[in-house]
């Protein structure tokens, strides 16, 4: 016997390995095995095993089929009554599902000659509703085995029965049931009535997972057909009962649904909006399928609305969800394969009345002498040495069977590295797409700019000039209305490019050395004749702690700072406007500055607080008509501050003012080293100097310019200014001219026909080399490209300084 031990000790050994393993896993597959162990009768096994059938099916079909057929066989020992009807609408079900139809239709088959033979037996009450059943079950085993005419007879048999029950809970289950096996048998035309009762069935008996289960599958069809009649009432319903369901799996795949059916008439941002509530709901459950799903659809509705970082994490989070998906299958169906040999061990002792032979042979062993206990000990031997070779043999089907697996599964992993493949390529053309619709619209803006730019140049320029005429005091109203429009205009158009900037990420900041006091007493110079005209009061105070010299960029500083005060002196009639900046923080050489602009306007609702730095978005819509404005202004300066690394914020009261406010953090900057001043510099002889000067020196001026207003706008603020100008029709001519003649300042355009203005400066450029003479003729762009890289172009291209059009008279008077 001692040889034995160690065989027993191993045996007994790895099924107590097997256990621990699969623990977790086998909970409740084991509470339905040790049922069906301990049925009492034929009725009770049949039961057990069909629900455990059910519940091995999907991971294990050949074990589910094998419980299924063992079951059958218990049915024929059972006497036809309501039991064996039931037992009969049971076993169909569970046939139904693990995919066996012609089993299904020799059940139902054999209940119908039984019934004929029996039919007083059983109350109609109890009968029909199980008729009905196995009616409506064999249509179904019809419908797989592609009987059409055979699957539409038994389904009118049952649908007839249950029309006539009042069990409505039942009827509409099988009425949504009934609708998609029509679907599946080819019959497309189903009537709205039909989906309207059956839905209304449903919602009355509070079958709310049942119906949204079944217009699920139902929606699954119809998203191919666009034209159908039900699309409409599909999507409603849909709606109605995932608001109804407390299936999380059910209102995800619901929700997923409904957004196919919609199509285009959600926006991409809507859907997203909409699938991430289904995300949030598919999230509590181990459905990785359907999340991974829905997850792709975000990605894709994503990339659509150019937000590709988004786009971007959902494909991923789709893509590992589909990974998790294939390791917990693996998983399990290895740590089920212990629990599906137990489970055909008891079979095949079921089948063979082991257990019957075993229990007699127990129960005459406790009232037998000590020889029929060793003839017991002998028996023993013999089924362990009968077990042993019985697990090579198992073990040997075990491994050809594990092989197949991996095979298996090697397939499915290849699949899905093709279907990844084909994710990330979807992923990196949205990318693509999102690039190109964010380059298509900052080129967009930069065409419209300049085409709107250039008719500016010629209403301001032409504007300009004709106020410094002799005008009447109307006329020079009417100048004045033209002139402060165009200037409101070109704002609106620069605040919209600043956003544009913003939002494409393309904006730069300096980081220079610049005074700060002296920059905010320009900023209050530059804005106190609009609020003296106002009549209102505009202060300021600097706190002595606050340095004079910082470093950052001062004009995007300047730009918060002119938009918050501008937007103070837009909404307050009278009183005073007072700038405040103080220290807040301060933490080795930076500093946190907390600058507060007060007014004492009209004030600011809460409601209307909540979304006053939002794009586009506007306090009051009867204010903002009075007093104009796009909404930019503060949606621009709260992204500049934050870029900046501070906050923004409002404080306000209807009625008695507003105070705006924000904190950036600066460098403490360095005092600049003073110069001396040239005392041979000349002084002002004390002329007028509003009266028109002669030019000290005469200089020869050049005017590249295709656009004939533009040219005729320069010319006169030229001549106005004292001097004369040639004229270029483009960058080829001009390049001519100065070849043969010599200029002192050449105004050149960028856009142009021929040969542009940046190609038209490297030619002088060059030309200059070659005369090597050491003089430099100055070139100023003069152009409606109004971008920070446009003028950077300019300045790589040769040129010395840089005029966006529209100009003022006084930024060529700069220049001359």
């Amino acid at each position: 016997m001692r040889p034995l031990f160690p065989i027993i000790l191993i045996i007994v050994s790895s099924i107590l390995s097997l256990a621990l393993s699969a623990q977790s896993t086998l909970l409740p597959y084991k509470d339905s095995f040790k049922k069906l162990k301990e049925s009492d009768n034929d009725t009770a096994f049949i039961q057990n095993a069909c629900q455990l059938a059910i519940l091995v099916a999907n991971i294990n079909p050949g074990n589910a089929l094998i419980l299924t057929q063992s079951a059958e066989k218990k049915l024929k020992n059972i006497k036809f009554s309501a039991s064996y009807l039931k037992l009969s609408v049971l076993l169909s079900q569970t046939y139904n599902g693990i995919g066996t139809p012609r089993e299904v239709i020799e059940i139902i088959t054999d209940a119908e000659a039984n019934l004929k033979e029996n039919k007083k037996e059983i109350v109609p009450e109890i009968l029909n509703p199980l008729l009905g059943e196995l009616f409506f079950q064999k249509g179904v085993a019809f419908q797989k085995l592609k009987k059409s005419e055979d699957a539409l007879e038994e389904l009118n048999r049952a649908k007839q029965i249950f029309s006539q029950l009042s069990n409505n809970n039942k009827l509409s289950q099988v009425y949504f049931a009934l609708l998609f096996v029509r679907i599946e048998n080819g019959i497309l035309n189903i009537p709205v009535e039909m989906l309207d009762n059956a839905a209304q069935n449903a919602l009355s008996a509070q079958a709310y997972d049942q119906g949204l289960d079944q217009l699920c599958r139902l929606s699954d069809y119809y998203l191919t057909q666009t034209n159908s009649d039900l699309i409409l009432p599909l999507r409603e319903y849909l709606k109605t009962f995932i608001s109804q369901s407390g299936n999380s799996t059910l209102k995800a795949r619901g929700m997923l649904q409904y957004v196919k059916l919609m199509g285009k008439e959600l926006t991409p941002s809507q859907g997203s909006d909409f699938l991430e509530k289904a995300y949030v709901e598919a999230n509590q459950t181990n459905d990785y399928m359907l999340t991974s799903d829905i997850c792709h659809e975000i990605a894709v509705n994503s990339s659509k609305i150019s937000s590709s970082v988004k786009a971007y994490d959902y494909m991923e989070l789709s893509s590992n969800l589909r990974l998790k998906e294939i390791n917990v299958k693996k998983e399990t169906c290895t740590n089920l394969q212990p629990f599906f040999d137990q489970v055909n061990q008891y079979l095949e002792q079921e089948s063979g009345n082991n257990v019957q032979v075993q229990n007699r042979f127990l129960g005459f062993a406790r009232y037998t002498s000590i020889a029929a206990i060793a003839v017991s000990g002998i028996l023993i031997l013999l089924i362990i040495l009968f077990w042993q070779s019985r697990q090579r043999k198992k073990a040997l089907h075990l491994l050809e069977k594990q092989n197949d697996e991996m095979n298996r599964q090697k397939e499915e992993i290849k699949r899905q590295n093709e279907r990844l493949e084909k994710i990330n390529l979807d992923l990196n053309n949205a990318k693509i797409r999102a690039e190109e619709a964010t380059q298509s619209k900052s080129l967009f803006l930069a065409n419209m700019s300049h085409e709107i730019r250039t008719p500016m140049n010629g209403i301001i320029g032409m504007a300009s000039v004709l106020k410094g005429t002799e005008l009447t005091r109307e006329q020079l109203d009417a100048v004045s209305i033209i002139l402060t429009s165009s200037d409101n205009l070109l704002t609106i158009i620069n605040e919209i490019l600043d956003f544009s900037k913003i939002e494409s990420g393309k904006i730069e900041f300096e980081h220079i050395n610049f005074n700060l006091h002296s920059e905010i007493e320009n900023v209050i110079k530059l804005l106190k004749l609009r609020s003296d005209e106002k009549g209102i009061i505009l202060t300021y105070g600097i706190s002595p702690f606050v340095s004079k010299y910082v470093i950052g960029d001062p004009t995007r500083f300047k730009q918060i700072l002119i938009n918050l005060i501008s937007n103070s002196i837009k909404f307050t009639e009278t009183g005073t406007i007072r700038i405040s900046v103080s220290v807040e923080d301060k933490v080795g050489s930076k500093t946190v500055l907390r600058f507060e602009v007060s007014d004492t306007g009209i004030g600011i609702s809460e409601e209307a607080l909540q979304r006053l730095f939002k794009t586009f978005s506007q306090s009051d819509v009867s204010f903002t008509r009075r007093f104009g404005g796009t909404g930019l202004g503060l949606a621009i300066s709260k992204n500049l501050v934050e870029m900046m690394g501070g906050h923004i914020g409002v404080e306000s009261v209807i009625g008695k003012g507003s105070t705006f406010w924000f904190t950036i953090s600066m460098e403490e900057g360095i005092a600049p080293v003073p110069t001396a001043i040239n005392p041979k510099i000349s002084q002002n002889t004390g002329e007028n100097a509003d009266s028109p000067k002669a030019p000290a020196k005469i200089l020869k001026i050049l005017l590249a310019e295709d656009n004939l207003i533009n040219q005729k706008v320069a010319l006169m603020v030229i001549k106005k200014l004292g001097f004369e100008a040639d004229v270029a029709l483009n960058g080829k001519i001009a390049a001519e001219k100065f070849a043969q003649n010599h200029y002192d300042l050449i105004l050149m355009d960028i856009m142009m026909p021929e040969m542009d203005g940046l190609e038209a400066t490297r030619v002088i450029r060059e030309i200059e080399m070659v005369r090597n003479t050491g003089h430099r003729t100055k070139i100023v762009a003069l152009t409606a490209n109004a971008m920070r890289e446009d003028r950077d172009k300019c300045m790589i291209a040769g040129m010395d300084d840089y005029i966006s059009k529209p100009f003022k008279p006084e930024d060529l008077e700069r220049i001359l």
